[in-house]
């Protein structure tokens, strides 16, 4: 069951792991239609079908501040996909890849945002 924290009338966290690409769809329209501020979807086989979707919502600069994408199967083609829609974000501050198939091409690609910031 996903975790919700409430601040005031908006939600600040939610989390789920080992749901799957509905549970990742519905995680992420929480985080556009509740505000959320700190996404943390783990073990979900997240990989470069599901990064579209999360790379959707990051590019309209949601409040999101914290995303936790580890122990998925993020590769480089899903790191490039991440990347791009971060370069149109300013307020993800903290992003969690541990454990996935970044590669060295699929880490240079996010560190090399994250320096231009």
């Amino acid at each position: 069951m996903p975790i919700y924290k409430e601040n005031g009338h908006s939600l600040k966290y939610f989390e789920g792991s080992d749901r799957g690409p509905d549970f990742v769809r519905c995680a992420l329209k929480s985080c556009e239609l509740f505000k959320i501020l700190h996404l943390s979807l783990p073990d979900n086989m997240i990989g470069e079908k599901e990064m579209i979707d999360i790379a959707y919502v990051i590019s309209k600069n949601t409040p999101l501040t914290i995303l936790n994408l580890s122990n998925n199967v993020v590769d480089p083609k899903a790191a490039l996909v991440l990347a791009n829609s971060l370069a149109n974000n300013s307020n993800l501050k903290t992003l969690d890849l541990r454990n996935n198939k970044l590669g060295n091409c699929g880490v240079a690609l996010i560190m090399e945002l994250f320096i231009k910031q």
